[in-house]
């Protein structure tokens, strides 16, 4: 079962999974961000590389709109090992409907199913705490990791997106959600 620790100093919350801790993304982060969004491997399955000022400026962007109340934006950092290895986030939340999942891993946190346990701890997260009844994942047709986590979990069968030529999306329902950790 996950665990949620709470520190008094910051009121930050820290989650727990069998393998992973998950807390909200932070000033400290900032590295991590551009990292990921500037890295042409990582971005190949996403979008057009962030030059390193686009990426700051997104990251700034991102904190802002996460630390708001009620926000549409939450992120935080995935740590294995005591290493930060990438970013989940839930964006475009719309409370008591649902949000847009997004997930992205450095080259060492690939290949040994971190991203399925990041995926089901957000789920958990979303439908449990947040009350979310759906998750919407888009990607490329050509990233087979994700495909293969949305099957996992319970998503429907990725169909072309209407507005983004090759790129797919599906869904999750909360009722359709198949917790694996």
């Amino acid at each position: 079962m996950d665990q949620i620790m709470t520190t008094s100093e910051t009121n930050s919350r820290y989650f727990n999974t069998p393998r992973l801790l998950i807390r909200a993304m932070a000033k400290q982060d900032e590295a991590l961000f551009c990292e990921l969004f500037c890295s042409e491997r990582i971005m190949a399955n996403i979008d057009d590389t962030f030059g390193l000022d686009r990426a700051k400026n997104a990251f700034k962007c991102t904190l802002r709109e996460s630390d708001k109340p009620d926000s549409s934006t939450l992120c935080w950092v995935i740590s294995y090992g005591g290493q930060e290895v990438g970013l989940v986030s839930l964006n475009n939340i719309c409370t008591g409907a649902g949000a847009d999942v997004g997930i992205m891993l450095l080259k060492v946190g690939q290949g040994n199913q971190l991203a399925d346990e990041a995926i089901d701890w957000l789920a958990k997260y979303a439908f449990g705490e947040l009350g979310l009844n759906c998750l919407h994942a888009e990607f490329t047709a050509k990233n087979l990791a994700t495909k293969r986590i949305t099957r996992k979990f319970g998503f429907t069968n990725p169909h072309q997106h209407p507005e983004k030529r090759a790129w797919q999306q599906c869904i999750l329902q909360k009722r359709d959600f198949k917790s694996m950790f």
